[in-house]
């Protein structure tokens, strides 16, 4: 059967979904087992803070500032990169066929990808910050 080009393109923007959530997953463990190895490596910098009289809630925020950024930096390099080398084959293919070649930002999908890291930020930092603090302060120093 022959598919219309909105339905070739409905599919194919699923399938773009698709990777996108898989994608999202598998960066979802990848920061998540990184975020707890960076805390359980700062554990005397986090004694530090918490005997000088930092509230519980301000260092977990600070680990997940650190995610956030970390994410946000990510999502947005990840994307316009990928923009560009999609763009630049897109082009190359036009300037074999003689066609033009318009430029479509992917705006649903970066918006997505945001949403997503941000939420993934918290996620993966949330869980490991508050069962370390949950500690006393000389726990914490004596847990490495």
């Amino acid at each position: 059967m022959l598919r219309t080009s909105q339905e070739a393109e409905s599919t194919l923007e699923m399938i773009f979904n698709v990777v996108i959530v898989i994608t999202m997953f598998i960066c979802f463990f990848s920061l998540s087992s990184s975020m707890t190895g960076n805390l359980y490596e700062q554990v005397k910098d986090i004694a530090i803070m918490r005997s000088l009289g930092m509230a519980k809630s301000m260092i977990t925020k600070l680990y997940i500032y650190e995610a956030f950024v970390l994410v946000v930096a990510s999502s947005i390099s990840g994307v316009v990169i990928g923009t560009c080398v999609g763009y630049s084959i897109s082009y190359q293919r036009a300037m074999f066929v003689n066609m033009p070649t318009p430029f479509v930002f992917p705006i649903k999908e970066f918006i997505f990808i945001l949403s997503t890291s941000i939420i993934c930020a918290f996620f993966s930092t949330y869980s490991p910050s508050v069962s370390l603090l949950r500690k006393s302060i000389p726990e914490i120093g004596r847990t490495m």
